[in-house]
């Protein structure tokens, strides 16, 4: 279940922890469960469709406690669930050009920003939600494009031609 390399995942900072309840699984493969506090570090594949399940023994939601996981934050507003949602685990990775100081990009999903940066660039976990549109911005400082520098996420690879 826990892995040195893997991603935090982070459960707490509430009241009544004692009420928190949590499942993840990633890939169909059970990751780990819970409840509050909880902090340690996950293996999950490295490309995934995750369903995060919570619940709440008392009913009311989980009075201010949060799951973190890849820098998102889950919580259960009210009542006591289940409530599942769905996420995508993808890397990000940017590089393998010329003149990689001229690369620019940022990416934001359903919304809320996923990532930004330069290249090289390489991160495991950066996801996004079920069901939502992506939009990547690209920009090259120079203007003359990404000279053979590419961006490879969610099994799909994006230039900036001149």
């Amino acid at each position: 279940m826990a892995s040195p390399t893997g991603p935090m995942l982070t459960v707490g900072g509430g009241m009544y922890p004692g009420e928190v309840g949590w499942s993840l699984s990633c890939g169909g493969s059970f990751i780990a469960s819970g409840g509050a506090p909880f902090s340690g570090s996950v293996s999950v594949p490295s490309t995934a469709w995750c369903t995060l399940t919570m619940t709440d023994s008392w009913g009311d939601g989980w009075n201010g406690n949060t799951l973190t996981v890849y820098g998102q934050t889950f919580t259960m507003p009210s009542g006591s669930g289940p409530f599942t949602t769905t996420f995508y685990v993808t890397p990000i990775t940017v590089g393998g050009g010329m003149y990689p100081g001229e690369v620019g990009w940022s990416l934001t999903c359903g919304g809320s920003f996923i990532a930004s940066g330069g290249a090289p660039f390489s991160a495991s976990g950066p996801f996004t939600t079920a069901a939502t549109s992506c939009s990547l911005s690209m920009t090259d400082s120079w203007g003359d494009g990404w000279n053979g520098n590419t961006l490879t996420a969610f099994g799909q690879t994006f230039t900036m031609p001149s």
